[in-house]
């Protein structure tokens, strides 16, 4: 089939605004996934910052409780009430982000009557301190049976987040990677494209065009003259 140079033109250049339309597509589709991966990654950030509070503010619960039982420093009541809140916080955060997460949420269930635990004895030990004084608070302590440490299930907690982060960066480059070929070979083409749909403003290629045209005017004429003749 052998086309016109007026429909040359047009599928040139068609092609061109197609495959530029097809590279802004996958750019907005592209840009929106990284987006969102973004905002995933940021709240496993989140959660990977709440375990490490509730790690740290769970040992600063335990130095004030230890503490207290020793000097009865009155200034570490307050530690461990800043402590208890900290902590708090830290886990109804944990569990409202992974709702879509449910081996998370089941290790939640198991982390918060640890925790609740320990601080429940420990605001017992400090009351018998404040009672009865140093040495039966620090014989209490001595006789308390060993408690689950939350230590191993919060170190499990935070792998699984990291293991996650490390997932949704590894998408959030791929995906970026793709991305850029398809848009350097889409731009590319599309620059073809448009190259060859130029083609007829060259003064040669323009000058066999308009030659071409007026030809088939010409032609159309006669045809159109004919059949008043006959």
């Amino acid at each position: 089939m052998t086309f016109t140079p007026v429909q040359k033109l047009s599928i040139t250049s068609g092609a061109a605004l197609l495959m530029l339309s097809a590279v802004g597509l996958v750019s907005y589709l592209s840009t929106t996934q990284m987006v969102d991966a973004q905002r995933a990654a940021a709240v496993t950030n989140l959660n990977i910052e709440h375990l490490d509070r509730v790690s740290v503010r769970t040992m600063a619960a335990e130095t004030a409780i230890h503490s207290y039982i020793e000097n009865g420093n009155p200034g570490m009541l307050g530690v461990i009430d800043a402590a208890q809140s900290d902590v708090e916080y830290a886990l109804d955060s944990l569990r409202a982000a992974s709702e879509d997460h449910p081996a998370q949420r089941a290790n939640l269930d198991k982390l918060g009557p640890i925790l609740g635990a320990q601080f429940t004895d420990g605001r017992h030990l400090m009351l018998l301190r404040t009672k009865s004084g140093a040495e039966v608070a620090a014989k209490a302590l001595r006789a308390e049976p060993v408690r689950t440490s939350p230590a191993r299930l919060l170190a499990e907690m935070r792998n699984e987040e990291v293991r996650v982060l490390g997932e949704k960066s590894r998408v959030m480059v791929e995906s970026g990677k793709s991305t850029r070929v398809f848009i350097v070979a889409g731009s590319i083409f599309s620059l073809i494209l448009a190259a060859l749909a130029l083609q007829p403003l060259r003064p040669t290629v323009g000058l066999r065009l308009t030659e071409r045209l007026s030809k088939t005017m010409v032609a159309s004429g006669d045809d159109e003259e004919t059949p008043g003749a006959r």
